[in-house]
């Protein structure tokens, strides 16, 4: 029968994990306030699949466009990049109707800041060719699951609940494509103690303000890289012709990715308070956004990315583990998938049993 959204069919073999998507949410989506994004959503109808023992190497990889992992709803994950970046030869950003192209790849704008306003109230947006998708928090998927976001049926808006001091653990929400659940941002204060209280999670990005040791941007100017950054670019150093626009309204901090920088590459250590730089903070996820803990799936532990309610810092520029997302096939002419089927449903969520998960 037909599936007109979610997740229509989970398979398995004994290396990888698949789904037949429909890449629709089961709940409203749009609309969405930019003319340059399709009005009608089509089904995606693809089939992925992702390793059911994720491999986590020395060295991690760059994500890229597109998918980097799907919510349990159906809907495509993607990155904190919106696909553009600052063109120092234009002095302005490249964007869909700049028409100089994608940019210099240097500063990476951010889709939080820069396409917020063509985001839905379950905070996603069809990309050009039509495949909806989520660059931030999941609304929609997270309140389906009961993680602690509330829903307004009069206003059709969803919000985090702030209205309670106890909450629950975030549920899986997702999989990433090197085969780790993705957690909505709520999760034990200890990682490795599951009597903890359960308290939202703290990234380990902050703004590059002069604060923690950060470069200040607004003294400097957008000169430099930050170390994460450096990695990803192959960028020690920038010349005059590669710095980024001066911190202005049209250019606040935090439009671009490389305006975060990473609390662990300033002298802070990850799950303590730890003193540098004349401060003392805490903070819970690595620079991929995942930590080794124990969740309610997961009871002797595992490796999982987590999803802060707010994006801070660049979200899924690199996978954790090597990265395993491959869409099988799209289209009608589907490929048959291994005679083994889990169950069939609208609201599939991938069982975290059937997938492995290793210590580094």
């Amino acid at each position: 029968s037909p599936t007109y959204a979610g997740v229509h069919e989970i398979n398995y073999s004994p290396s990888w994990i698949y789904i037949r998507n429909s890449g629709l949410a089961p709940y409203v989506m749009g609309p969405w306030n930019n003319p340059n994004l399709p009005k009608n959503q089509g089904t995606v109808n693809g089939v992925y699949r992702f390793p059911r023992t994720p491999t986590i190497p020395t060295s991690k990889t760059l994500t890229g466009m597109g998918s980097i992992g799907f919510l349990v709803d159906g809907v495509s994950i993607y990155n904190t990049a919106d696909g553009f970046s600052y063109s120092y030869a234009n002095s302005k950003d490249a964007s869909p109707n700049a028409g100089i192209g994608p940019g210099d790849g240097i500063w990476n704008r951010d889709a939080w800041p820069n396409e917020k306003v063509s985001f839905d109230n379950a905070q996603n947006h069809p990309q050009p060719s039509g495949q909806y998708h989520a660059h931030v928090t999941a609304f929609g998927a997270r309140y389906l699951l009961g993680d602690n976001v509330l829903y307004n049926e009069t206003t059709k808006q969803y919000s985090e609940n702030t209205s309670t001091t106890v909450f629950k653990h975030s549920p899986i929400i997702g999989w990433i494509n090197d085969g780790l659940p993705l957690y909505g941002p709520y999760g034990y204060s200890d990682p490795n103690d599951a009597s903890s209280p359960v308290r939202r999670m703290i990234s380990g990005y902050v703004l590059r303000n002069g604060e923690y040791g950060t470069v200040n941007l607004p003294s400097t100017g957008r000169t430099s890289l930050p170390r994460w950054a450096q990695l990803a670019q192959s960028k020690t150093t920038l010349a005059n012709n590669q710095y980024g626009p001066t911190i202005s309204t049209t250019y606040e901090l935090g439009h671009f990715s490389e305006d975060y920088d990473y609390l662990g590459d300033l002298g802070y250590t990850q799950n303590i308070n730890s003193t540098a730089n004349g401060y003392t903070i805490r903070f819970d996820l690595n620079q991929y956004n995942v930590r080794y803990c124990k969740t309610p799936e997961f009871p002797n532990g595992t490796w999982a990315t987590l999803r802060r309610s707010h994006i801070q810092g660049p979200l899924g520029t690199r996978t954790m583990s090597v990265a395993g997302i491959t869409e099988v096939q799209q289209g009608e002419h589907q490929l048959p998938l291994p005679n083994q089927t889990l169950f069939n449903t609208t609201r599939a969520q991938l069982r975290p049993q059937k997938l492995g998960a290793q210590p580094l």
